[in-house]
Order: structure tokens, then C-alpha cells, then sequence
């Protein structure tokens, strides 16, 4: 970040209650303190355009209602406010054999808010993108028990291109790509809210 910005970093849990929650993944991490605790799906403690910029890493993916996720954030933003976003891109990663999640889908997904595609998604996350080759019904149990969040979606450059651009015109938004960046296995879009 370029001196004198200031940061606040969000997410759903504190640092330790992340640590404590998934030891195995976070023990040997050096993980920030975080500033917000909120859902970063709806960032409700922040006021509606009051963010010059939202970097979102990795965590698209993780969002039951991409479509709702990125309506938040655009809200959120103030007049040319950037949204940077790090996004994998399953030909690279553990997802490569998961079909893409097509855009049709996550506007059904946002318009039904009964999450009912959350067991959906995680069963093929372990099937698929896992591998689990255990109970996959009660393995699948357990994570939606402790609150994991596998990815839920997953896209190449051209879906995730597509969605950013039916996205705008479909619930007209002025957000622009202004940078698209492939960085080995994730792509980088940086978005301005134009006026």
C-alpha cells in the first residue's frame, strides 16, 4: 500500500479465534490482527460509499452469493473507488477437475436466499477438488458444522471476465475493469466504481 493509506483489515473472526477454529491451517501463519469484525459478504459496519478501496484476496470463491458480495462492495465504495480482487484460476489449483460455475448459476444463487446450494457445493469440493475418499456425506457434514467454507465457485479468466461485465449491465453498476493481471495460478481484476 502506498505510504499514508490507511488499512483496516475485516473478517468474520479475530485473529485467535481463526487459530483456535482451523489450528492446522493457521498455527504456523503469521496472521494479522484484525481491525473489523464483520461479514465480509456485506461489510454492515461500514457505511454506504464511504471506502476509497476493498482488496478482496482469495475470498470471492469462498462467497455463497458472489453477485450480492460484489453489489455489497460496490455499495460501499465511494465515487472512482477501486476494488482489487485476487481470484484463482481453477486450471491451476486443487479445483482444475470441478466444473466452472457459470454465471447463470450465481444469479440464481443470489436471487434464492436459503442457501440450500452451500451442501451442494461443499460435497463437490471434496469430491472433486479434495479428492476426500472417506464418508463424503458426513465429511461434508462437518464442515458445514464448524463453519468451513470451501470454494463454492470456481471460474477461468474468461467466466470470471464475463461475470464482472454482465454483472455491471445486468444490475447497473458503473464498474470498470481497469487492470487485468494473470499472476500464475490467479488472476487479478482491479475495478473502479466510476461516477
Amino acid at each position: 500500500m502506498p505510504e499514508g493509506a490507511k488499512v483496516r483489515y475485516v473478517d468474520v473472526f479475530t485473529a485467535e479465534e481463526l487459530r483456535q477454529a482451523w489450528p492446522r491451517d493457521y498455527q504456523k501463519l503469521d496472521i494479522v490482527e484484525i481491525d473489523v469484525v464483520d461479514n465480509g459478504e456485506k461489510l454492515d459496519k461500514f457505511k454506504a460509499s464511504s471506502l476509497d478501496f476493498i482488496i478482496a484476496n482469495h475470498f470471492i470463491e469462498h462467497c455463497l452469493d458472489p453477485i450480492g458480495t460484489l453489489l455489497n462492495m460496490y455499495k460501499k465504495l465511494c465515487p472512482k473507488g477501486v476494488l482489487f480482487l485476487a481470484i484463482p484460476d481453477k486450471r491451476y489449483t486443487f479445483d482444475k477437475p470441478r466444473p466452472v460455475t457459470p454465471y447463470s448459476h450465481l444469479l440464481e444463487e443470489h436471487k434464492d436466499k436459503t442457501q440450500k446450494f452451500r451442501r451442494e457445493h461443499t460435497e463437490e469440493f471434496l469430491r472433486l477438488g479434495d479428492k476426500y475418499k472417506g464418508d463424503i456425506k458426513k465429511r461434508t457434514q462437518e464442515l458445514l458444522d464448524n463453519g468451513y467454507r470451501p470454494h463454492y465457485h470456481v471460474w477461468t479468466q474468461k467466466e470470471m471476465t464475463e461475470m464482472f461485465v454482465r454483472l455491471a449491465a445486468d444490475f447497473k453498476i458503473n464498474l470498470e475493469i481497469q487492470a487485468l493481471i494473470k499472476n500464475q495460478h490467479e488472476v487479478i481484476y482491479i475495478l473502479r466504481k466510476m461516477r
